[in-house]
Formats: structure tokens, sequence, C-alpha cells
């Protein structure tokens, strides 16, 4: 009995929905957009190559885009309750999306970001929702940029994934194999292997790959040639990348 309401406004690079029920993000644990939540009700934990804590109800979560990361909802899913907002670079205020999403942050929503979302709420049957939700969207990233002054980042992901994930991210362009990163983090592969599943909720080899066409993705939008990036994120097989590809972002590496 998933969605058992959900209210969405919606526009070519924003989207905002208020909802219960299940989460249509599942299985996106990288994407290309920005993601904005105010959690309201349920028992969830967040994992994120930096964090992993259970959040409470009337927790902000600011999510930029390309970072891996899960909300694992614990409780029963009918009790998900959250606004969000989606949204990508191209908007007329790109420097102030800029500046405000540049890290993962979990902060206690103050009252006035509620009742920012809120309205947004009031809205979905506006006739001018569309240029309301631009507008909105603006001023909550005003409010977050002002958060950030405020906000001290403190890791509780397991010192042994963090260690990994840093190998992974600075060798992303050569052989990455689960033996060599065990290497690195000075313990055995099948150790490494149960920790990270355990701890990220995703298994190693999928964590790389996802990681690579997350990349790969970013410099076929800087223009080069999808062969000449598959090739260089240590794809050696270019069916295999193609295929891969359009599974995790729904179109052919040929359109940016």
């Amino acid at each position: 009995m998933s969605g058992l309401f959900t209210n969405t406004i919606k526009t070519e690079n924003i989207t905002f929905r208020h909802a219960r029920g299940a989460s249509i993000e599942q299985g996106k644990e990288f994407h290309t957009y920005h993601e904005i939540i105010l959690f309201l009700e349920g028992d969830a934990r967040l994992i994120t190559e930096e964090l992993n804590l259970d959040i409470a109800p009337n927790t902000l979560v600011v999510i930029p885009k390309e970072n891996y990361h899960q909300l694992i909802i614990k409780s029963n899913q009918e009790d998900y309750y959250r606004m969000v907002i989606n949204f990508t670079d191209s908007l007329p205020f790109a420097p102030l999306v800029q500046d405000s999403m540049t890290q993962v942050m979990v902060l206690e929503a103050e009252i006035k970001i509620y009742h920012i979302m809120e309205s947004l709420a009031e809205k979905v049957t506006h006739p001018h929702k569309e240029a309301l939700l631009q507008a909105t969207l603006a001023l909550l990233l005003g409010e977050i940029t002002n958060l950030k002054e405020g906000f001290c980042d403190t890791p509780s992901q397991h010192p042994l994934i963090k260690q990994a994930v840093e190998y992974i991210n600075s060798n992303l362009d050569k052989r990455l194999t689960i033996k060599a990163i065990a290497l690195d983090c000075h313990c055995s592969p099948s150790a490494l292997s149960h920790i990270f599943r355990k701890e990220m909720n995703i298994p190693l080899h999928q964590f790389i790959i996802k990681k690579r066409l997350i990349a790969a993705n970013r410099q076929i939008k800087a223009g080069q040639a999808a062969t000449t990036s598959a090739i260089s994120l240590g794809f050696n097989d270019y069916s295999g990348f193609y295929k891969q590809y359009v599974k995790m972002f729904g179109h052919p590496p040929s359109k940016k």
C-alpha cells in the first residue's frame, strides 16, 4: 500500500513531492540531480560515504548530486512521510545551487525551513505553481547556505569504509580489484567485502561500477567521447559499459 498520497509539482529542472509511503528513489544510490529531503515521520537510517546514522523526524537531509547515499526506512514503509525537492544545475540561480550544495548535511529542520517547504505542499493546485516552485527553491537554498556556516560535519562511517572509498576515488582510472583495495586497507579481501556490504548496504564491486559510471557521465557531459571515457575508467568491454550506463541513467551515453 505504498504511496498513500503524493502531491507533486514538476518543471523541467525541479520536482517537489509531498508523500507518504515507499520511496520511488529506491535503488538509486547515485543520481545526477541534487536532493533535499525534509524527513517528517518514520524510523530511518542514512548511509553515505561519510555517514552511517539514524535520523529522527523533522530532520533536513541535503544531498548534492553524484553523492552515494541510501535512506533506509526501518519502520513500516507507510510510516515514511516526507517532503522532497530534486533539482539540476540548469537553473537561473546556478551559482546559488553551487554555493549551497557542496556536501551531504544532516540538519535539524528549523521552523523557517518547514514553512518554506510546507508552502509548496499547499500550492500543488496553484495556476502558477511552476514559477512558485522555482522561487521557493531559491529561498530554500539561501537558508541552507546560511545553515552551512554553523554546520559541523561529524563523520560516523566505519574507518575501514572511509579508507576503502578514498582509495577507490583516487584510482577510478586504474585497475581496481578488491584484493588491491584490501591490501591498501590492511585487511583480507573477504573481510573488506563483508564489512563494506554490511555498512554501505551495497556490494563493493557494484559500488565501484556505479562510481565509474557517474564519472563517465560527468566526462561525457563535458564533451569527452563515450568510448574514450569508458576505456579511461577501466571498462574494457564497451558493450558491457553501454548496457550498464543505460540501466543506470535511462539513456545511452551518446545523449548528454
